[in-house]
C-alpha cells in the first residue's frame, strides 16, 4: 500500500474547512488498465478507513512528506506512533461523532459481525455493513452526540431502538466507571510520591522554617536557552540541532515551491533545460513533478547525469527517500542506480525571471545537500502488494471474426459489420500487437490496436485494447472517424507515441527504452480454418460409436480444459498466434 499526501490550496469539499489542510490517497491497483489509482480521502477520515493489521504503514511509506509543513509532519509522526500502540482496536481514532456514523436495520439473519463473529438478527442494527452496534460503539473511548444524531435512526424498529439504547447506556456507564478509577489510580500514585520525596527532603526543610521565596521560581522561568542547552546530554543537543535543520529545510523547499507554482508551464519547462535536465513526459502529475524537481535543484543544486548508465537524469524519489536514476541500462532494463547524496551542480535561473516574478530577495544553493531524518532511516519502505484478480469463469475470448481475410478483435462492439483497413498499394494490415515487459516495475501488459472500417457507411474506427496478461485487467475502447485518411494518420501516431518507431519503417523496428515492443503475430492458420469451416461430425462415414470416441478425443473444450489443468488458459493470452519470426527471435535473445 503506497499513501501520498497533499496540501490542498483551495477548499474543494464542504467537510474541508480549512484552505491548505492536508489529504491522503492511497495508492490501489487500477481494474481497468494495468498500474495503480489514488483513492483521497479527508485527513480524519483516511485515518478512520485506516484498519489495524491490514494497513501497515511508516512515514517512510509515504510520498509527499518533504513538502508539507513542519508541524504538519510532526502531527503526522504521532499520529503513525498511536496508530501502531493502539489497543488492537479497528480503528486509530479513539472518539467518534455518532452524527457520522451509518447504520441499517440487518434484511436477514445470516449475516455475521466481523468483530464477535456472532451473527446478526434480522431488523438489529448494522454500522458499516458488518458490525453490530454494540460492537461498534465499544471500540472508542469518547462518544459524541446523542443516538437521534445518526442517520437512519428513524428507519430502525422500537423494537431494535430499545435494545441500542440499552447497550448505548451500559457502554457509557462502562466507560465513566475506567475513567473515575484511573483518575483515582493516578492521585495515590501522585499522593505516593510526594509523601517520598517530602521524606528525602525532610531534612532540608526542617532547617528552615522559611518557605521556599517566589524568587527562585522567576529566575528558573528566565533561565536561558545556552544553560537548558548545557543541561542537554551531547546526543539530545545534535538531535535538536539536526531537528531544526530539517525545518529549515522544509521551510526553504516551501518557499521554493510558492515561486515556481506561480510560473507557467513554459517558463518552468524553460527553467529545467537552462539546468541541463530533462522534462518529465507523464507520471501521477507531470505539472507537479515539473514543481517539486525544481523546487528540490534550487535548494540542494543539480544533480549531475548517472555514473552508470550516462544516459539517465538524477531525480529525487521521494516515495523512497533518495536519489535515483531515470534512465535505462539497455532497451529493456531500467537504471538501479541510487543514491542519497548525489554530486550537484549550482542551480541558474535565468536573469529576466528575477524581474519577471519578482524575485530579488530570492536566494537559491543555499544547502549542499538533502538532510534525512535519521530515525527514519532505519524504516523499510513498505513493498506494494497487488490483490489477485480473479478471471471471470464465463468470460470467452474465443470467439474469432474473420472479414476479407483479416481478423477483426471480437472485443469491437460493431466487429460484426467491420474488416480490418488495409493499404490498397502494399496491401499493409493496419493493426498491431504491441507489449511491455518489465521487472523492476512488475509490468507485463499488451497494448493492441487496430484500424477497422465498416463494411457499409465506410466509416473508419480507431480499436485499442489493453491490460495485464494472464489476468482480467484492462479495457478497451474506439474512435470514430469519417475521413479515411486522417484515420490513417492517427493509427501512425498512436504507433509512434507507444512504441517511438515510425510506421512506415516498422520493418527496421527497434525497441526503445521505456516504450512498447512490437509483436508479430500470424493469424494465417486461424483465417485459413475460418474461411474453410465444417461443423464436427458433419462429414464423416464412421459408425456412430466410433465417431463419438473420435470427436471427444479431438474436442477443442476437451483440451482447453486439460490446458487449465496445468495452469494455461487460452483465454489469458491476450497477444494471439506469435509468428515464427517472433518465436525464432525468442530463443536468440535467451
Amino acid at each position: 500500500m503506497r499513501i501520498y499526501l497533499i496540501q490542498s490550496s483551495t477548499q474543494s469539499t464542504p467537510t474541508v474547512k480549512d484552505a491548505g489542510s492536508l489529504r491522503c490517497s492511497i495508492n490501489r491497483p487500477a481494474y481497468h488498465s494495468e498500474g495503480y489509482i489514488d483513492s483521497w480521502y479527508h485527513y480524519d477520515c483516511f485515518w478512520k478507513k485506516l484498519v489495524r493489521g491490514k494497513g501497515q504503514i511508516n512515514i517512510s511509506s509515504i510520498r509527499g512528506v518533504d513538502l508539507i509543513r513542519w508541524e504538519d509532519q510532526e502531527e503526522l509522526r504521532e499520529r503513525i506512533r498511536k496508530f501502531k500502540e493502539s489497543r488492537g482496536c479497528s480503528y486509530l481514532s479513539e472518539e467518534i461523532y455518532l452524527h457520522d456514523v451509518f447504520i441499517e436495520p440487518s434484511f436477514s439473519n445470516r449475516g455475521k459481525c466481523t468483530k464477535c463473529s456472532i451473527y446478526f438478527q434480522k431488523g438489529e442494527i448494522k454500522v458499516t455493513h458488518s458490525v453490530h452496534f454494540k460492537c461498534f460503539i465499544a471500540s472508542f473511548d469518547k462518544i459524541h452526540g446523542k443516538l437521534e444524531d445518526m442517520p437512519r435512526w428513524k428507519m430502525i424498529s422500537n423494537k431494535w431502538r430499545t435494545a441500542a439504547a440499552a447497550d448505548f447506556d451500559e457502554i457509557m456507564m462502562a466507560k465513566q466507571t475506567q475513567v473515575k478509577n484511573e483518575v483515582v489510580e493516578n492521585t495515590e500514585k501522585s499522593t505516593v510520591d510526594d509523601m517520598t520525596s517530602s521524606s528525602v527532603t525532610g531534612k532540608r526543610r526542617s532547617s528552615s522554617d522559611k518557605p521556599i521565596e517566589n524568587d527562585s521560581e522567576e529566575i528558573m522561568e528566565q533561565e536561558s536557552e545556552f544553560a537548558r542547552k548545557r543541561r542537554l546530554g551531547k546526543s539530545a543537543r545534535l538531535a535538536l540541532i539536526q531537528e531544526r535543520k530539517l525545518e529549515k529545510q522544509t521551510d526553504e523547499l516551501r518557499k521554493n515551491l510558492q515561486i515556481f507554482n506561480s510560473m507557467s508551464v513554459p517558463d518552468r519547462i524553460i527553467v529545467l533545460k537552462e539546468n541541463g535536465q530533462e522534462v518529465p513526459e507523464g507520471g501521477y502529475d507531470r505539472n507537479k513533478q515539473i514543481v517539486e524537481r525544481l523546487s528540490d535543484y534550487a535548494l540542494f543544486g543539480c544533480p549531475i547525469h548517472c555514473v552508470k548508465c550516462f544516459n539517465g537524469i538524477i531525480v529525487y524519489n521521494s516515495s523512497r527517500r533518495l536519489y535515483t536514476c531515470s534512465g535505462y541500462v539497455s532497451e529493456y532494463t531500467k537504471c538501479t542506480y541510487e543514491t542519497k547524496t548525489p554530486t550537484q551542480t549550482p542551480f541558474i535561473l535565468p536573469r529576466h525571471f528575477y524581474e519577471k516574478y519578482k524575485l530579488h530577495d530570492a536566494v537559491f544553493n543555499l544547502m549542499s545537500e538533502r538532510l534525512y531524518h535519521k530515525e527514519e532511516d532505519s524504516e523499510e519502505v513498505l513493498v506494494r502488494v497487488s490483490t489477485p484478480i480473479k478471471l471471470s469463469e464465463e468470460k470467452n475470448n474465443s470467439t474469432q471474426i474473420i472479414k476479407n481475410g483479416t481478423l477483426v478483435d471480437a472485443k469491437f462492439l460493431y466487429a460484426g459489420h467491420c474488416h480490418v483497413l488495409k493499404n490498397e498499394d502494399d496491401g499493409t494490415i493496419y493493426q498491431a500487437t504491441l507489449s511491455l515487459a518489465d521487472l523492476t516495475t512488475n509490468k507485463n501488459s499488451f497494448y493492441k490496436m487496430q484500424l477497422l472500417q465498416d463494411d457499409i457507411t465506410k466509416h473508419c474506427y480507431l480499436f485499442k485494447s489493453w491490460g495485464r496478461v494472464g489476468t482480467d485487467v484492462g479495457s478497451s475502447n474506439y474512435d470514430c472517424e469519417c475521413n479515411k485518411e486522417y484515420a490513417i494518420a492517427k493509427f501512425e501516431q498512436l504507433f509512434h507515441e507507444k512504441t517511438g518507431n515510425e510506421w512506415k519503417y516498422r520493418k527496421y523496428f527497434r525497441k526503445m527504452p521505456g516504450r512498447y515492443n512490437q509483436v508479430e503475430t500470424d493469424d494465417s492458420e486461424i483465417i485459413e480454418i475460418g474461411e474453410q469451416y465444417v461443423a464436427p461430425g458433419s462429414k464423416t462415414c464412421l459408425p456412430q460409436s466410433v465417431k463419438e470416441v473420435v470427436m471427444t478425443i479431438f474436442n477443442i473444450g476437451n483440451m482447453e480444459t486439460a490446458l487449465k489443468f496445468f495452469k494455461m488458459d487460452t483465454n489469458k493470452m491476450p497477444l494471439g498466434c506469435l509468428s515464427r519470426n517472433q518465436i525464432n527471435s525468442s530463443f536468440q535473445c535467451s
